[in-house]
């Protein structure tokens, strides 16, 4: 499976809810418990440096990354970029690398950065009371990837790609990549 045009849709949409952050939009809290506004663009950023790092067989540890303690709404754009200077290219898709703890070819890496991205887009949009619709395809799309994480906690909670998977009765496709990725799609600021 290709995802690396998804891959970068949802880094670039990314990218423009976050270059419109202002300071205080940072500390807020979001659906991701216990974390920031500030918290997830770390998040995503040390994806795109850590992923890139693993795919041109590098090490990489985000407790020495310098760049990660800057103005995370421009590194995470320049990360992205960094990112997709790499994973354009086809030799990506079949490239073993490590990946949840086993090692996978880039595809599966890749296919979760790109989840991981699209749902956090939400998660920075609706904990600020900015609605966000996802872009359908990539929903679509999305649900399935994560749907092929078994529910348990050896895949899904704290420090695992998803978070437990929330029961919703809605039909809406958006709302349940949100749920199964963990999130409730009822969930609002003053819920924090």
């Amino acid at each position: 499976m290709d995802h690396r045009q998804q891959y970068r849709q949802a880094q670039l949409d990314l990218v423009d809810i976050v270059r419109n952050l202002k300071d205080e939009d940072l500390d807020a809290p979001t659906t991701c418990s216990g974390w920031t506004v500030r918290d997830i663009l770390k998040h995503v950023t040390q994806n795109a440096y850590s992923t890139a790092a693993k795919l041109r067989d590098e090490e990489y540890d985000p407790e020495t990354d310098e760049r990660l303690g800057n103005d995370l709404r421009e590194e995470f754009p320049l990360a992205s970029d960094a990112a997709w200077e790499y994973n354009k290219q086809d030799k990506v898709l079949e490239q073993k690398i490590q990946f949840a703890g086993t090692e996978q070819p880039g595809w599966v890496a890749l296919a979760f950065q790109f989840a991981d991205i699209l749902v956090h887009q939400w998660d920075i949009s609706h904990s600020l009371s900015r609605p966000i619709t996802l872009r359908p395809d990539a929903v679509a799309d999305a649900t399935t990837i994560a749907g092929m994480i078994p529910d348990g906690d050896e895949f899904r909670g704290p420090g695992k790609p998803f978070g437990r998977i929330v029961a919703t009765d809605s039909d809406d496709p958006q709302d349940k990549l949100l749920a199964i990725t963990g999130r409730d799609p009822r969930w609002t600021p003053a819920a924090a």
